[in-house]
């Protein structure tokens, strides 16, 4: 099993597909942004908690087996190296904005879109209201999308 990304403002959702990821599976690998990748992706103002600071916090979930920092905009370089037969993702993902998905077997999505912190990094106030209700489905409900085939892929050198 292989998940990704900022894992910068962690919630309930992050947690709730790290457990479920890693029951699917026998291990559970984590892709993480670098601080130089997430200000590419989504500006200066980001990441607000440090990469170290976020790796050891994922390090602490003990549904995590392995943590791999990377510096690229996507995991897909990654996804080809590691070869993992499912990607797990957010439910705020279609099947279409799944990078990487050509080198996988199957993409598992879970949880519910617009989860705590959808929107809070453009709030002021940056706080997250638990009393307002979000949009989606309830967190436990899970899609598995099995792709065609997987295809041949060449492994690729990390310096």
């Amino acid at each position: 099993m292989f998940t990704n990304g900022y894992f910068d403002l962690l919630h309930v959702g992050h947690i709730a597909l790290l457990n479920r990821s890693k029951a699917l599976g026998d291990k559970l690998i984590v892709g993480l942004n670098s601080d130089a990748s997430i200000r590419r992706n989504a500006g200066e103002k980001r990441p607000i908690v440090p990469e170290q600071q976020r790796a050891h916090i994922l390090a602490a979930i003990e549904a995590v087996d392995y943590i791999v920092l990377y510096d690229e905009d996507t995991p897909v370089e990654l996804l080809r190296a590691l070869k993992p037969d499912v990607l797990a993702k957010g439910a705020d993902y279609t099947l279409d904005r799944v990078v990487g998905r050509e080198a996988v077997e199957a993409i598992w999505r879970q949880g519910r879109a617009g989860g705590p912190d959808a929107g809070i990094l453009n709030r002021p106030d940056r706080r997250f209201d638990p009393e307002k209700p979000r949009g989606g489905p309830d967190w436990d409900e899970t899609v598995l999308i099995r792709l065609p085939s997987k295809p041949d892929v060449t492994k690729v050198p990390h310096p």
